[in-house]
């Protein structure tokens, strides 16, 4: 019997270590990082491929958000606090780039609003956070079409109105220039495996950090050209017009694709994306950071270097104007009204929360 007891005890041992590590087994498979891009990519491009939607740029109006201030409609400005504090659009609440999801998710309930509107001074930061919000669902957030710049005049005129330039204008060429060799994509380190969480773990660490490094204007670039791959998301037929020089072209809504020639970027110097007017490269560079390219949007694109051009072609949507694109609607700030005319009081006193 106790020789039979002895080889039971054994077995029962055997088995219970094994399943310890088998269990320990499972555990540190769950923590190793793996390379998750393809899982990445295949998601964004099958479930979410935005950058690549017809109606991207997706924007909104300062004329529409003006006249729906006292309906469903919520504006949140993404600008530092002194700037808010100083002059806001009178109902907006104030949320930071990096707390923008948390607030969609757990402080509102987002759905529950027709239109969610994302302001800042330019409009190029509240486009690349409008399109975080996108990628996560939130389906009805929109940035302002160039920003605080088109609701009130002071703002335009140290923002949009400053940075209008004719500086590249005598130094565009029409020679075309040739894309890198198709290359390796980046490497995305995560322990996840489902596309969906992926994208949300990047899009969280990417507004976590600060993202005004995000964004780059063309005095910077033509100061250091050597050091970027700098990009024109133009149409081939206003790119054989005029480009910045050494600037490649890829096609709007097509080129950044996995099958197209999105492995032709660079991993080892930064991108800049240069659109018209700076608005359609901020979707652009938030999708190649969530992929892992060190991406940057050139702010107010071919406007800030070739202006007259650009408003002579009177294309829309491809130059700022201050007798059409400003509108000088009222702000108020902490001590009131500050620009002459009616402040209209919305209706948007609560906010609906996830209850609904």
């Amino acid at each position: 019997m106790k020789m039979y007891d002895l080889a039971k005890s054994l077995i029962l041992i055997s088995f219970f270590c094994f399943l310890v590590a088998c269990h320990s087994t499972d555990e540190m498979d769950a923590d190793v990082a793996v390379n998750g891009f393809d899982t990445l990519i295949s998601y964004m491009e099958s479930e979410a491929d935005f950058v690549n939607a017809p109606d991207t740029p997706f924007l909104i109006s300062a004329p529409e958000i003006y006249s729906n201030l006292q309906n469903n409609y919520l504006v949140i400005d993404i600008r530092s606090s002194e700037e808010y504090e100083k002059a806001r659009i009178k109902g907006s609440v104030h949320v930071l780039p990096k707390d923008v999801i948390p607030f969609l998710e757990n402080d509102i309930h987002a759905p529950g609003f027709e239109k969610i509107a994302l302001v800042c001074n330019g409009g190029h930061e509240s486009a690349y956070v409008a399109m975080a919000a996108r990628y996560l669902g939130y389906s009805n957030v929109y940035p302002i079409r160039n920003g605080l710049s088109s609701w009130d005049y002071s703002i335009a005129r140290e923002h949009r109105l400053k940075n209008i330039s004719d500086s590249q204008i005598d130094n565009l060429v029409t020679t075309g220039f040739q894309m890198n060799p198709a290359g390796e994509f980046p490497v995305i380190k995560t322990t996840r495996s489902d596309g969906y969480e992926i994208l949300r773990d990047r899009i969280i660490e990417i507004l976590s950090d600060d993202i005004t490094d995000r964004f780059i204007t063309i005095d910077d670039v033509m100061d250091d050209r050597e050091s970027y791959y700098l990009i024109s998301y133009w149409p081939e037929s206003r790119y054989n017009r005029g480009h910045l020089p050494g600037a490649i072209r890829y096609q709007p809504k097509n080129a950044l694709r996995s099958d197209k020639s999105l492995n032709t970027l660079p991993l080892d110097m930064p991108i800049v994306i240069q659109c018209f007017m700076g608005t359609h490269s901020n979707f652009v560079t938030l999708y190649l950071n969530i992929l892992g390219y060190d991406a940057k949007s050139m702010v107010y694109g071919a406007n800030s270097f070739m202006y007259s051009i650009m408003k002579e072609e009177e294309s829309p949507g491809r130059h700022f104007a201050e007798e059409k694109d400003i509108f000088h609607y009222p702000m108020i700030s902490d001590e009131g009204a500050i620009t002459p005319g009616e402040v209209i009081e919305p209706v948007q006193k609560v906010i609906p929360d996830g209850g609904c």
